[in-house]
């Protein structure tokens, strides 16, 4: 290896993968896409330890050393609980160092070079949309500024993207030939930023938001009407997740029939009474000019281990006057496994309430609010997310800002005229990453082999010597 630990301490190499990745983050620079490419062939070249183990427990120490200071804001709300869901987070890139050592000592540094992308893939996307306790933020993609990457990033998606640093980054540390090493190193990171994929407006909308955060209903619809007065060309207004705690009151539709206005506002649509707590499905309802509720979307993915309702039992994107609008509440949109579909139907545009407590914190609305942009750049399509104490967004299809609301910022009104695209483009990533999985579980298990074999020839050997 060119960049071992033989060579450079793991516990610089642990420094070196947070440290890029955290400046990747914060920079928001083109430059970025070098910096992960650095910080992915820091992570493998802690392969180079001297046994799998210890790469592997190399890897989950830099993952904490990552995320921790990141996800700090889960100790406000789960308390001691954090502890263990940081570790579960830093157990993948612990079993790729550990997997990649094995690779790279018995088939060779070609071999570690060509699987790594595919074993990173893989687990990646395992442990962001399958597994139970699926978390998309964090992986190597979603460091980059979305608004600044070209058409390869764009078509690739974040999974895709992630994936080809993790080569760059392999290349860069494993290959023995300097030269090809730093070509691969600068080069492959260097086919994210040129060109832009085609965007075809499809006409435009004023989309006005109001941030609330469990607000009472005077003060709700007391913002609302300034916001119509601030913006009377608005064709469409949006109130974050659970504005209200049942469905949108009397009130408020007939404020849509008075003014004949779009009202897309969150609130719970109850299940009929069975056993034990009342059963609810998170929803946006949409409110016509009739004063009638022309559509709904229950939220797919309901946060793990909390009170968040029902998952929903269907997806379908609104045929609205302007085009087909895709509606996913909050947390929804950090999976691709519920925005997917709703591309394939044609989305013009996503519409995403959201309820981000200010009791989380700056850094935790901040880290939300960025992958807003990401979805945008991957679908090809504008993004209007509207939380509840910010950070409200509303981006064109290339992810740049053309309106936002800060944290926190109680009846703060967002409005931007939003141009929809005439069709969505769908990342190239999906079904590579989905089958990704497989030769990622084969390799992990082989890995996995061949340590328990060696060791329990080790132990042999220790047992013969005596």
């Amino acid at each position: 290896m060119n960049f071992s630990p033989a060579r450079v301490p793991l516990l610089v190499l642990m420094l070196i993968f947070a440290g890029c990745y955290d400046l990747a983050l914060w920079w928001g620079h083109a430059g970025s896409v070098w910096l992960v490419a650095v910080s992915a062939g820091a992570l493998c070249a802690m392969a180079g330890a001297k046994t799998a183990r210890r790469a592997f427990y190399a890897g989950m120490g830099a993952a904490l050393l990552m995320e921790v200071p990141h996800l700090w804001f889960l100790t406000g709300i789960f308390q001691g609980i954090a502890v263990p869901l940081w570790l579960t987070l830093a157990l993948w890139p612990g079993v790729f160092c550990g997997t990649l050592h094995v690779l790279h000592r018995k088939w060779g540094a070609g071999a570690a070079v060509a699987l790594a992308p595919v074993l990173w893939l893989g687990l990646e996307f395992y442990r962001s949309e399958v597994w139970a306790l699926r978390f998309t933020w964090l992986t190597p993609g979603f460091a980059l500024p979305p608004e600044r990457m070209g058409w390869l990033f764009q078509s690739l998606g974040v999974y895709g993207s992630g994936a080809l640093l993790v080569l760059a980054g392999a290349a860069l540390v494993l290959l023995k030939k300097p030269w090809w090493a730093l070509a691969c190193g600068l080069g492959v990171p260097a086919l994210l930023l040129p060109g832009n994929r085609s965007v075809m407006p499809a006409g435009s909308v004023r989309v006005t938001g109001v941030q609330f955060e469990q607000a009472l209903q005077p003060w709700v619809f007391e913002g609302l009407e300034a916001a119509r007065v601030a913006h009377p060309d608005t064709g469409l207004f949006i109130l974050p997740e659970y504005s209200f705690e049942g469905r949108v009151p009397e009130r408020f539709m007939d404020w849509c029939r008075e003014h004949q206005c779009w009202l897309v506002a969150g609130g719970k649509d109850f299940l009929p009474h069975g056993k034990g707590w009342p059963k609810y499905f998170n929803t946006a309802f949409v409110i016509g000019p009739d004063g009638t509720v022309r559509h709904r979307q229950a939220k797919a993915m309901p946060i793990q281990f909390f009170a968040d309702g029902e998952p929903a039992e269907t997806q379908a994107v609104w045929e609205s006057p302007w085009g087909k609008l895709g509606i996913c509440i909050c947390y929804d949109q950090n999976y691709a496994r519920v925005v997917d579909p709703l591309a394939g139907q044609g989305m013009q545009a996503l519409l995403i309430p959201t309820m981000d407590l200010q009791t989380w914190g700056q850094h935790q609305h901040w880290l939300s609010a960025r992958l807003g942009a990401t979805r945008a750049v991957e679908y090809g399509v504008p993004v209007v997310r509207l939380a509840s104490s910010g950070i409200s967004l509303v981006l064109d299809a290339r992810g740049r800002v053309l309106a936002s609301g800060a944290m926190p910022g109680q009846g703060e009104i967002v409005s931007a005229v939003l141009p929809l695209s005439a069709a969505p483009h769908q990342p190239w990533d999906r079904l590579p990453a989905r089958w990704a999985v497989y030769p990622a579980g084969g390799l992990v298990l082989w890995a996995l082999g061949v340590s328990f074999v060696e060791e329990r020839r080790r132990h042999r050997l220790r047992k013969q010597a005596r």
